[in-house]
């Protein structure tokens, strides 16, 4: 993988990362899991932030965000971070449900009033922080960020093969997920790959493309 410059703790390299030093970001974007941090490390990139204002922090599933997020709210330089995101998928849940729960873990850290409210998809400004939140696969169903994928790759030229893999695996009885199928795109273009993180953090996958617009649209109002 090429070296990140907004992601902070990639895997392999320096999974901790402390808000300590020089290291002083006025935006932090925390992102669920390692295909949430590359699509940011792409477009971030694309869009021309500068890494010495943004921070993107890999929590690493839901049940981790909540112990990581301390630890975070606890280190010296925190108090100089203004503009807080959160690109996380709903899984099971729903965006609203997720939302509520970051809603939650932003008050009981004491960073937002009692009587907030936040919503998934629509920033917002509360205590002199700007908060945004996106939940995908749309902000409202469950899913995952491979949902969202799939609308990128629905629409690229190799669509009639993912979409023939797909009716098969159907037609054996089995269950087409998303990740699987993403992961078949993957590895028409590189064989052996797999993952979706691989897919932004080598290119295969558009961060620009309009299947991502909304995340784009949610976050860009913290950069």
């Amino acid at each position: 993988m090429p070296s990140p410059r907004f992601y902070r703790n990639p895997s392999g390299l320096n999974k901790s990362y402390a808000l300590r030093g020089d290291e002083k970001p006025a935006c932090l974007i925390l992102a669920e899991g390692s295909a949430e941090a590359w699509f940011l490390e792409r477009w971030l990139d694309v869009a021309g932030c500068n890494p010495s204002d943004v921070a993107v922090v890999c929590f690493e599933g839901q049940s981790q965000l909540g112990a990581n997020f301390r630890s975070l709210v606890e280190e010296e330089n925190f108090s100089g971070v203004k503009k807080l995101g959160f690109l996380l998928d709903a899984e099971k849940l729903s965006g609203p449900a997720v939302a509520d729960s970051i809603r939650q873990m932003l008050q009981r850290n004491g960073l937002i009033p009692k009587t907030s409210t936040l919503s998934a998809g629509v920033p917002a400004d509360i205590n002199g922080i700007r908060i945004a939140v996106h939940v995908s696969p749309d902000n409202l169903s469950p899913g995952f960020v491979e949902h969202v994928v799939l609308n990128e790759i629905r629409t690229h030229q190799w669509a009639s093969c993912i979409n023939a893999f797909e009716a098969a695996i159907v037609g054996v009885g089995r269950s087409a997920y998303p990740k699987t199928l993403v992961s078949a795109f993957l590895g028409i273009h590189e064989a052996g790959l797999c993952g979706t993180q691989h897919g932004f953090s080598k290119g295969y996958l558009d961060v620009m493309h309009d299947a991502y617009a909304d995340i784009r649209t949610t976050l860009s109002h913290l950069i």
